[in-house]
């Protein structure tokens, strides 16, 4: 139970993470 909790958690990070780098790259375009 506590293990899939922490693995969900994981998931989120991992997604948020993706979403910062596409929001970066979205603004690094716009520069260009």
């Amino acid at each position: 139970e506590n293990k899939k909790s922490e693995d969900i958690r994981l998931v989120g990070v991992k997604i948020s993470n993706l979403r910062k780098i596409d929001n970066s790259q979205k603004t690094l375009t716009q520069f260009f």
